[in-house]
């Protein structure tokens, strides 16, 4: 009952909305909420704050590649989905029944498998969304070979696939990736890690992203 008074809402304020790109007619459908952000106006900004949680790293010393695996946090403001009311505070939302950015692993190594497993979204009265669904991901590595060749740093690079960044800006959960879930298994541990705010590598587009380090020690 609350899910449908939710979509209600949702969709009432779309209407009143003045967002010109819901008017587009490629979005004429009732689902158009799902493809426009929820911001008031077509060229207002966005903020997204996000952070990542590795809970387990892999690593290929041969290939050079490691496989991360952990939890990725997104939060960022929802009007649409707010309401008034009611004892109810925050409710539970799937992704795919309202808007979500479109983050993805830039330097990620291809594979057939999806890298993000989609969970439901937290969603408080206010309209804030916090959503931490289970990700993993390899990427490339390269070893310090000047310094300490047993030292190896594997960047991850993190950002919208779509939105420029006077669309959607990326901002840092915190300065540092969240280690307090990791355990090292075997030789490999994480000496260092930070996150890194990186240039657009997609002239075209001109997305926002956030770069991760993770230094791998091997001992």
């Amino acid at each position: 009952m609350l899910r449908a008074a939710l979509c209600c809402l949702a969709l009432a304020g779309l209407a009143a909305g003045d967002n010109e790109e819901l008017k587009l007619a490629p979005l004429a459908g009732p689902q158009r909420h799902l493809m426009v952000r929820p911001v008031d106006r077509h060229d207002d900004q966005l903020s997204v704050t996000l952070g990542f949680m590795p809970v387990d790293i892999d690593v290929d010393e041969k290939e050079l590649k490691t496989t991360v695996g952990g939890w990725l946090f997104l939060s960022w403001q929802n009007s649409r989905l707010a309401w008034s009311g009611g004892p109810v505070e925050r409710t539970r939302i799937m992704p795919g029944d309202m808007w979500t950015p479109d983050i993805y692993p830039y330097n990620m190594v291809p594979t057939v498998s999806e890298w993000l497993l989609p969970t439901p979204a937290l969603v408080s009265r206010s309209g804030e969304v916090i959503y931490v669904p289970p990700v993993s991901v390899q990427v490339r590595c390269r070893r310090q070979q000047a310094s300490n060749p047993d030292r190896i740093v594997c960047p991850l690079k993190l950002g919208s696939w779509t939105y420029s960044t006077d669309q959607v800006d990326l901002k840092r959960q915190s300065n540092s990736v969240d280690l307090s879930g990791y355990e090292p298994a075997g030789r490999d541990r994480v000496l260092a890690e930070r996150w890194l705010p990186l240039r657009p590598v997609r002239a075209r587009l001109g997305p926002g992203e956030l770069g991760s380090e993770l230094w791998l020690d091997q001992r």
